[in-house]
């Protein structure tokens, strides 16, 4: 593979699977620097795809060699094997593969000033919240996202001389970025498809921060051993730089007053529900008053803020409940959405397990996290870059939840899941969480 990437000497690339999130952002930066594009992926009618068709990409809808013809370079995201045809086909054509994490390690490098936001839940909330401030303080920031911004999407075209990226720990891709500002919201026990144990994640954050000016979330326990040259703490339990305190929390609501430095600089309001969302904006915040943005324009900015798609998300009405939408797929996620819900009597919760992987190697911890919920509809599992295991399959989920509670039901396709919510009269709301395509599915229902 090629690890040293030139953006400015590209004319062309080809981009496998480029109706990803993350994949669908830098073909938008390819054609904003000038570059052609073409791409593949499976999924047609995905909405990215019809973006990048309306910006002139060619998109082919399987996996060939004959769709690499001759471009700059071929570029790919980890989930794609590396026994692709498309990468085969590049290698044999000696032309340039570069992994999704090498091309935004390249936007960084290029970059004057950049910050990148890791860590195991929260990131793309709190980056998409400091993209906001950034903005609405002058600084026309580049912006990648690995979820849905409400007013740019997962991308944002700005000055290529201050970048704002999400950075994924998977299979340690983020090592490739480094940024001048570092964030870390949390680390936790995820993707064990790729690191032997969590000691190993920490380990890996370690290294991603070590040269950077670092933001850590002091609260975290799993973050206590990070260390950089130069890092920032901020919290909510525990003495910080920055902290949110005498917090308030209310229906679709939550205010805290932040400090910087022990010094009181203001009331916020968010329009979010979840502590967490709290340490989300204090993120943010953080790193604003460290670029000497004044308090009053992030605090604006972040009261205004609505979230990013599926993030508590309303979808509209599903029958006669009141249908939102959440990213919530490891079961701290779900404890944390669904301690913010108030009404959880009346909450019938649906959730789709993303990957095998991750369902079997926390599958006691899953359980646990719908304790909270009345009633469960487990959906089948959105299996990502996995073949089937039994083990960690949403049916063996639902037949451990369903030791524990009698309200859990399981659901093997759409139709069947439509009419259970059907006959779900007794609720008030229903709540599609999990990063798969469930999500789509129901909007196209509805």
């Amino acid at each position: 593979m090629n690890k040293k990437v030139d953006i400015d000497n590209l004319s062309s690339v080809h981009i496998v699977g480029v109706g990803g999130i993350s994949t669908s952002a830098i073909a938008k930066h390819c054609i904003k620097k000038g570059i052609a594009v073409t791409g593949s992926d499976k999924n047609e009618r995905n909405l990215e795809v019809k973006t990048l068709n309306g910006l002139g990409v060619t998109v082919y809808n399987r996996h060939s060699e004959k769709n690499v013809e001759n471009p700059s370079a071929v570029i790919y995201t980890s989930a794609v094997p590396l026994n692709s045809p498309e990468l085969v086909e590049a290698n044999k054509k000696n032309i340039p593969i570069i992994k999704r994490s090498e091309f935004l390690g390249a936007v960084v490098a290029e970059s004057e000033n950049s910050v990148a936001v890791c860590g195991s839940h929260g990131k793309t909330t709190t980056t998409s919240m400091l993209a906001e401030i950034l903005i609405d303080a002058n600084f026309n920031p580049t912006v990648f996202l690995g979820g849905e911004n409400n007013h740019f999407g997962n991308y944002r075209s700005g000055d290529d001389k201050f970048v704002l990226l999400e950075a994924c720990e998977y299979r340690k891709n983020f090592l490739d970025i480094k940024p001048k500002i570092s964030l870390v919201t949390n680390v936790d026990n995820d993707h064990l498809d790729s690191y032997k144990d969590l000691a190993e994640q920490i380990k890996t954050f370690n290294t991603f921060i070590k040269n950077t000016v670092s933001f850590i979330n002091v609260d975290d326990k799993n973050s206590k051993d990070l260390f950089s040259l130069n890092l920032i703490s901020y919290g909510i339990e525990n003495l910080a730089t920055y902290q949110a305190k005498n917090i308030k929390e209310g229906e679709n609501k939550i205010e805290f007053t932040f400090y910087a430095y022990g010094l009181k600089q203001g009331r916020v309001k968010l329009k979010l529900s979840g502590r967490y969302n709290v340490y989300n904006a204090l993120g943010a915040l953080s790193v604003a008053n460290y670029l000497k943005i004044p308090f009053n324009t992030a605090k604006k900015s972040l009261e205004e803020f609505k979230s990013v798609k599926r993030r508590q998300e309303y979808l509209g009405k599903l029958f006669n409940l009141r249908c939102y939408a959440d990213y919530a797929h490891h079961p701290k996620e779900i404890n944390a959405l669904l301690s913010s819900i108030k009404d959880m009597e009346k909450t019938l919760v649906v959730f789709q397990p993303h990957t095998y992987s991750r369902t079997e190697f926390l599958m006691q911890d899953f359980i646990s996290a719908f304790n909270k919920a009345k009633d469960v509809v487990v959906y089948k599992t959105f299996p990502a870059r996995e073949k089937y295991n039994k083990k960690g399959s949403a049916k063996t989920l639902y037949d451990n939840i369903k030791q524990v509670t009698d309200n859990a039901t399981y659901a093997d396709n759409i139709k069947q899941l439509i009419e259970i919510i059907k006959r779900k009269t007794n609720y008030k709301k229903v709540y599609i969480i999990g990063a798969g395509d469930l999500y789509e599915k129901i909007k196209k229902f509805l």
